[in-house]
């Protein structure tokens, strides 16, 4: 059985190791009890009152909480949500219902009349009914156009975020997905951007009872 100078050699150790800083540990407290208790009861005081004393402490230093940064991610419309959900519809030339599918211009608008935006019918005058917008300032909700069979503003769909853009791309693929702008394919035949907004296609602007503008942003 180890005597009390040898067990206080250790926890002076210990204390520099570990306890050192700690205001809320009263040191002298264990050291007055370890020197006047009986070497036979320092076994029972080290189980019961110190060992679980180091436990805690070298639990407590090794084990450091983990802190995520939490990145709020912009929540997307309605709109777009619901655009999303049409993901996998067929693709058919000059339909634009979820039940008969859809062509590149019937999904788009589809998507809008759905939420109360009355688009024209085909690509080429969406292109020419909607103001130009900069690639630099693409927001959610805008129509990206590409040149796709000669036609300047043949083919086009609905931007969701970043560089994603869902689209009835045509019969090849056959189906409603989301497309990446980086894609060497869409990058090459891409000719611009249009946003909807009420004043700027008044002409082509059908609205109902239920009909509002949307907060893309």
């Amino acid at each position: 059985m180890p005597n009390s100078s040898m067990i206080w050699s250790v926890l002076k150790r210990f204390y520099a190791v570990v306890v050192h800083g700690n205001p809320a540990i009263n040191v002298s407290y264990y050291k007055i009890a370890l020197l006047s208790t009986p070497i036979k009861q320092n076994a029972f005081f080290i189980t019961k009152q110190i060992l679980p004393l180091i436990i805690v402490l070298f639990t407590g230093c090794s084990t450091v909480p983990k802190t995520t940064q939490q990145v709020s991610k912009p929540a997307l419309s309605p709109a777009i949500n619901y655009a999303l959900s049409l993901q996998g519809t067929p693709y058919r030339y000059g339909k634009a219902s979820p039940r008969e599918g859809f062509d590149c211009s019937g999904f788009v608008q589809h998507v809008y009349r759905r939420h109360g935006v009355y688009l024209p019918r085909t690509a080429r005058e969406m292109a020419s009914s909607l103001p130009k917008i900069e690639k630099n300032d693409l927001r959610s909700g805008d129509l990206v156009f590409f040149n796709t069979n000669g036609g300047r503003y043949s083919h086009v769909g609905l931007l969701v975020k970043d560089d994603d853009f869902i689209h009835a791309p045509g019969r090849r693929i056959g189906k409603v997905l989301v497309s990446s702008l980086h894609n060497s394919y869409w990058r090459k035949h891409f000719t611009g951007v249009r946003r909807p907004g009420i004043k700027s296609y008044s002409s082509h602007l059908k609205l109902g009872q239920n009909s509002r503008t949307i907060n893309w942003r």
